[in-house]
């Protein structure tokens, strides 16, 4: 089962469980605290009458069906999912909007920070763009890699783009121009297999690597604030994630890690922590 906490809020919740969507939706009390909560469930099978009005072809519901990715609006109305019967359904709360045909598998989709649009990395390197309020069949394509996209992240203020591949490259494209490039985060020696915009007094990208770092990227001037050096023993990789402050390094991680590191691994969890909700 795989997780996705999918808007700003921290108040919607979608679990995933091989074609179906547990979303638990909080209500948000006075106080700033989590009051009562709804659960619903949404199954990925397709709706022939919808299916139908978007000219979809005949998928066979034999084969063997599991999403590949799925995503929230920050609204919280919105929720889409692909499938590997290469599908893009779309939601409104409960209400099954669309089922889009894709041409390739989906690797990973979102929404834009705005909610009017879906944007979609297939597994051919291409990335295309589906409007929420029309129920189109065929994507707008919008940038494409050579290499397999692994990830893609969106900023706040939905200015940019970023994508990072197999290749080991980060790319920040304009949106909704992404023909037009930014800038190039290079450093990585591997696969780049996760990208998320921070932002503080200024736009960063945070991204994690095969080659065992953590990134933080000036995303105006393409410059890397800083790099840590992962954890790869499970124990300490889940002792890093608890970590709030420099006194907690010392306490958690005793003397196993230089005193180099450290300084990483508390910049770092600063700005992670920051970004909690």
């Amino acid at each position: 089962m795989a997780f996705f906490k999918s808007n700003e809020n921290g108040n919607f919740y979608v679990f995933t469980n091989c074609d179906e969507l547990l979303v638990i939706k909080y209500c948000i009390n006075e106080d700033g605290k989590y009051g009562d909560k709804e659960l619903f469930r949404l199954k990925c099978n397709s709706n022939p009458e919808v299916a139908k009005a978007n000219h979809k072809s005949d998928v066979s519901e034999t084969k063997q069906n599991a999403l590949t990715s799925a995503a929230m609006s920050n609204c919280g109305e919105y929720i889409c999912a692909c499938d590997t019967n290469n599908r893009l359904h779309l939601w409104k709360h409960e209400n099954l909007l669309s089922i889009r045909s894709l041409v390739r598998k989906c690797q990973k989709v979102i929404f834009s920070n705005s909610g009017s649009n879906i944007i979609l990395a297939d597994r051919g390197g291409d990335v295309f763009e589906y409007p929420v309020s029309k129920n189109e069949d065929n994507g707008n394509f919008i940038l494409g890699h050579i290499s397999l996209i692994l990830d893609i992240a969106i900023s706040k203020d939905d200015k940019y783009l970023a994508t990072s591949d197999r290749d080991g490259k980060i790319r920040i494209s304009y949106y909704p121009n992404a023909y037009n490039i930014r800038s190039y985060c290079l450093g990585h020696q591997e696969f780049v297999s996760s990208i998320q915009f921070v932002s503080l007094s200024n736009e960063m990208l945070i991204s994690s690597s095969g080659d065992g770092t953590i990134r933080l990227w000036h995303v105006e001037n393409n410059s890397m604030q800083t790099k840590c050096v992962t954890l790869h023993e499970n124990e300490l990789l889940s002792k890093f994630c608890n970590i709030k402050n420099s006194a907690d390094i010392n306490k958690k991680l005793d003397n196993q890690l230089s005193e180099n590191l450290k300084v990483h691994v508390d910049t770092v969890a600063s700005y992670i922590h920051m970004l909690a909700p």
